[in-house]
């Protein structure tokens, strides 16, 4: 059973501000991004964020992009930025992947479009295209999260197995902060 047996709620807040609420309330904030109009509009891109990222931390990409011609949107994955959830959470995988449903479900993704997808937001789109159907003009993965950089510790391996039955929602601090983000001090504050 897909997302696309429920219905959803979309609400345009502004301009460049969109909020869509998944079939079981999940609230999901995003932004678009416009083509100058001096510039010819030849088609859009979907863009999906990173692990502990959210859509502000990508004006410069879809100013790259509106600049060729190509409208964004971007929405914050469920727990991350603006959109709903616990920060950094999830159940189930799956869910990442309902939620992309719905996006696409309301964007009618076609030929048109072009999803571009950073770390775990690669990943995620590079899962959700196995499983799907759209006839998109084309996937950009970047640096696609498959496996960790540092693996954790043994101890910490043990601890979240240990405890994924009592508190599934408890988090362990990764370690190493988010300076790895980038070089740039004023992208990791964005």
């Amino acid at each position: 059973e897909g997302i696309f047996s429920r219905e959803f709620h979309v609400i345009i807040a502004s301009s460049d501000l969109l909020e869509l609420h998944t079939p079981i309330g999940t609230r999901l904030a995003g932004r678009s991004w416009e083509v100058p109009s001096r510039v010819k509009e030849v088609g859009a891109v979907l863009i999906v964020h990173g692990f502990g990222e959210h859509n502000c931390r990508y004006p410069h990409v879809a100013r790259a992009f509106t600049e060729a011609g190509l409208r964004v949107v971007a929405f914050d994955l469920r727990g991350h930025g603006q959109s709903s959830g616990r920060r950094g959470h999830i159940t189930h995988y799956r869910e990442y992947l309902e939620d992309l449903d719905c996006i696409a479900s309301h964007l009618r993704l076609n030929k048109g479009w072009l999803l571009f997808g950073h770390s775990l937001g690669a990943q995620i789109l590079w899962h959700w295209l196995a499983r799907n159907t759209y006839a998109v003009s084309g996937a950009i993965l970047a640096s696609p999260w498959f496996r960790l950089s540092k693996m954790p510790s043994r101890a910490k391996i043990l601890l979240a197995h240990a405890l994924a039955g009592i508190a599934p929602g408890m988090r362990q601090n990764a370690g190493g902060g988010n300076a790895h983000l980038s070089s740039d001090p004023s992208f990791l504050y964005a």
